[in-house]
């Protein structure tokens, strides 16, 4: 489970927390989880992350999800959580982490968006979106919005943005800060979930149902073509064909109509 996952387990501990007015006891660690007042090693409510009760897919070469709700509510539904289920992640920085965030980000301007184009494709290959089409998006409001963007070190830098290099954590001041995050779906949107900053999310046919990670705040822009022949494989070369057919004029327009 990567990051994104460990944040929407902050939220569940909330409903527990809610709910049963217990503190959580974690089975695996996370860096997610530092600093949470709601994980503790003395937690009396035993929170099994593992448990494949609790798992919102069948893996596989092909995965299937179990649900059409959204992961967090789905996930609480599992614990007897049924009502006044809040989808809301939590990360807690360090004052260490806050000062280090400060430092990176006073060099930049008070408005700016935020923007991912590379998510990560550890689990799954599907995340594709061209990055001449992100450049696209940039170029066309680099007049009127400063981009700034995150996202793994070694990749490729976007022109008419400032690029920075900023620990997964300690971007959530980043973002906290932004008046936008555009990007594919991935560990991020639940990072401006915590952050309190509405996303511009891309899904693809990878995702059959767009509801299982979609925030209220939110807004979707669904590319996906080919959703009934290929939902839930890791790797198909249609999520190509459906990125390269579609017009990031979509996601300009969503940013201009949000800012």
């Amino acid at each position: 489970m990567g990051w994104g996952g460990h944040l929407m387990w902050t939220a569940v501990a909330r409903n527990i927390e809610r709910s049963f007015n217990q503190t959580c006891k974690p089975s695996e660690g996370s860096i997610i989880f530092k600093n949470n007042p709601l994980f503790r090693s003395d937690g009396s409510y035993n929170l099994d992350i593992g448990n494949p009760k609790t798992i919102y897919l069948h893996d596989g070469k092909r995965v299937k999800f179990k649900t059409k709700k959204h992961v967090i509510e789905w996930i609480c539904n599992q614990f007897g959580i049924i009502n006044n289920i809040t989808l809301k992640c939590e990360i807690y920085l360090t004052k260490q982490e806050k000062s280090n965030a400060e430092n990176i980000i006073k060099p930049l301007p008070k408005k700016y968006v935020c923007i991912e184009p590379h998510s990560k494709m550890t689990f799954s290959q599907a995340r594709i979106y061209p990055f001449d089409k992100w450049q696209a998006v940039v170029d066309a409001l680099c007049n009127e919005v400063q981009f700034v963007q995150i996202g793994a070190s070694n990749s490729r830098r976007l022109n008419n943005a400032v690029y920075v290099d900023i620990p997964f954590r300690e971007s959530q001041e980043l973002l906290r800060r932004a008046d936008l995050f555009v990007s594919m779906e991935g560990g991020l949107i639940h990072l401006a979930n915590a952050a309190d900053t509405k996303s511009i999310a891309l899904f693809n046919s990878y995702f059959t149902y767009p509801s299982i990670f979609h925030y209220p705040e939110n807004i979707i822009i669904d590319i996906a073509l080919y959703r009934d022949q290929i939902s839930g494989y890791k790797r198909h070369e249609l999520y190509q064909k459906e990125a390269d057919a579609h017009d990031p004029e979509e996601i300009i327009v969503a940013i201009k109509n949000n800012l």
